[in-house]
């Protein structure tokens, strides 16, 4: 399914999965079904059509990737460092701080930003991560500064959680 997302920007109906895998289709949900039981994929509800498949998003979030002319929605800002850390190739990653203010765009190329002033900040610990997979993922965000994380905190009703530079959640990415 990966493979597909990087070639085409979007995931394989069933009967294409299917075919792919040499399984059936009924073999081939089984398998969803399974993948989703293990957090290695979120259906869309009532669906066997991958909402996300980490580090992909697969419906438009506030963060593009795009390597050359092809691009990619991640879930988060963990993510778009995760689909170019996937991809092995410079990536440049289009957003807004704290998902509300202006443009945010930055490079990544062999494990180096082209910004040094990034954080990543982590308002949920991992052990909730899998509650409500919408909400800490839509939350992890890049901003400028530790004020503007409290600020932002503050203004929207999220804990102040934790904070990594951008060097280090590259690294993490890749890993």
């Amino acid at each position: 399914m990966i493979r597909r997302i990087i070639e085409t920007g979007h995931a394989p109906d069933i009967g294409s999965l299917a075919a792919l895998a040499g399984r059936s289709e009924e073999e081939t949900e089984c398998a969803l079904r399974q993948l989703e039981e293990m957090h290695g994929t979120i259906l869309i509800p009532k669906s066997l059509q991958a909402w996300s498949l980490h580090p992909f998003a697969l419906m438009p979030t506030r963060f593009w990737v795009t390597a050359g002319a092809r691009g990619w929605w991640a879930n988060c800002a963990w993510c778009a460092l995760g689909i170019g850390a996937a991809l092995g190739q410079e990536v440049t990653v289009s957003t807004s701080e704290g998902a509300e203010a202006g443009a945010l765009e930055f490079r990544v190329h062999r494990g180096q930003a082209s910004r040094s002033d990034l954080l990543m900040h982590f308002p949920y610990p991992p052990a909730r991560w899998w509650d409500n997979p919408y909400c800490p993922c839509g939350n992890i965000l890049f901003f400028t500064s530790q004020p503007n994380i409290g600020a932002w905190c503050e203004r929207h009703g999220h804990p102040q959680g934790g904070i990594l530079d951008i060097h280090t959640g590259i690294r993490l990415a890749e890993r």
